[in-house]
């Protein structure tokens, strides 16, 4: 994988989609990390360097094809405290999915450093190293990020899986903690399965995940486990750790279905 490999390149006011963004279902539409990541990219441009991204909610309306898109992002409020930016991500006239970026304008709190750093997970050197041998192509997501297994089995149960991105969000340009996260965190579902993805999809048609901290480094563990209903219907749920402990949650909603 070159240097200058990324999931995304700037064309003037698009992006343009490349194959490492490549998702599981299907050769020609992506992961739903990348394009969530994308969207929060321009949101925090909009929100300002003094504000902190609080929450993250997409709603993925159809799959994201691999090639030209456009981001649109406008505010939905201004307010003081926490501003929120609307974002749609488009093909063409299409509109694939939505996204709403809450910030929040930080201030001095006694019990901010209490959060989950009174607990640390073994670092990612402890774990060993995974490959996502569910992936049907050659390059796509699995190849664009490194995973080290720390805890439980994929495909039986909860787990716990240290990622990174080997490559940019965007081409040339340096990629930011929360979307370094992103990229990941759409994963939980995917990394705590207890479904067979030979014989059945278990697509998510959103995701939300709160920070309550800014993250840290370039790892993001999922510690994640999923559940399914008797409708088709599932629930991923995933805390979220960087190296100094614990800054946030992710829940995806998933839509089961037989192959």
């Amino acid at each position: 994988m070159t240097d200058d490999a990324a999931f995304f390149e700037r064309d003037g006011e698009d992006y343009v989609a490349s194959a490492h963004g490549r998702g599981p279902w299907s050769v020609d539409h992506l992961h739903g990390g990348p394009p969530t990541a994308l969207m929060a990219r321009v949101a925090r441009d909009q929100l300002g360097a003094d504000v902190a991204v609080a929450r993250v909610t997409v709603e993925l309306l159809r799959p994201v094809p691999i090639g030209r898109l456009r981001v649109v992002a406008a505010p939905l409020t201004t307010g003081a405290t926490a501003p929120r930016v609307g974002v749609t991500l488009l093909s063409g006239e299409q509109e694939l999915a939505r996204a709403v970026v809450m910030g929040l304008r930080e201030v001095d709190a006694p019990d901010a450093e209490r959060g989950g750093l009174g607990e640390r997970l073994e670092p990612p050197e402890a774990a060993r190293a995974f490959d996502f041998a569910f992936f049907r192509w050659e390059v796509g997501y699995h190849t664009a990020m490194e995973a080290r297994l720390l805890e439980g089995e994929v495909g039986r149960g909860p787990v716990k899986m240290w990622m990174r991105p080997r490559v940019a969000l965007v081409a040339g340009e340096e990629t930011g903690a929360v979307e370094r996260v992103l990229v990941c965190a759409d994963s939980g579902s995917g990394v705590s399965q207890i479904l067979d993805p030979r014989r059945f999809t278990f697509v998510n048609a959103d995701l939300t995940v709160y920070f309550e901290r800014a993250p840290v480094g370039a790892w993001t563990c999922l510690d994640a486990r999923t559940t399914i209903g008797p409708r088709g219907v599932g629930l991923a749920e995933s805390r979220l750790w960087d190296e100094r402990g614990l800054f946030g949650r992710g829940a995806q909603g998933l839509v089961v279905r037989g192959r």
